[in-house]
């Protein structure tokens, strides 16, 4: 059943990682844009300048979804979900680490602006992350619940 709560879950965390695809949502701000800088030409550090940043996302974005309709086969839905969690755990560390290397960067050129730090690209990533955890707690209890129901029949 699509109403239970950690369908809900699913796609909330599906749509906190489709926040990513937006434009404005970046990890790091350029205050003068450097086009010899490959990520400082649009102005913004986000998941377009680093293709495997947009991949992962997709990845996630697309498991927590497709979560949703394996509603009959927990098992399955645990291991997505868990894959999932796996997406955004790789996805956060690559980001972080590219953050890094582009501030690094920014310091190291003769580059006469800032590089400042926005928390809009790495906010929808950890609330991905707790719903998704939330949505494998509301699951196992889920199968819990139909297992006791099965011994009593």
């Amino acid at each position: 059943m699509i109403q239970r709560i950690q369908s809900i879950f699913l796609f909330l965390a599906a749509a906190a990682v489709g926040c990513l695809f937006f434009k404005n949502v970046a990890f790091g701000d350029f205050t003068e844009p450097n086009p010899a800088l490959p990520a400082s030409t649009d102005g913004y550090f986000n998941i377009y300048d680093n293709t495997t940043l947009l991949a992962m996302a997709g990845v996630a974005a697309f498991e927590a979804f497709i979560a949703i309709f394996f509603f009959k086969n927990r098992s399955l839905q645990i291991n997505i979900v868990g894959g999932m969690i796996f997406s955004l755990i790789i996805l956060i560390g690559l980001a972080f680490w590219q953050f890094k290397e582009q501030s690094n960067q920014v310091l190291s050129a003769a580059y006469k602006g800032n590089f400042n730090v926005s928390l809009t690209g790495f906010i929808p990533l950890v609330l991905a992350f707790i719903l998704a955890i939330l949505a494998i707690r509301a699951i196992k209890k889920d199968e819990k619940l139909v297992r006791s129901a099965d011994r009593l029949r």
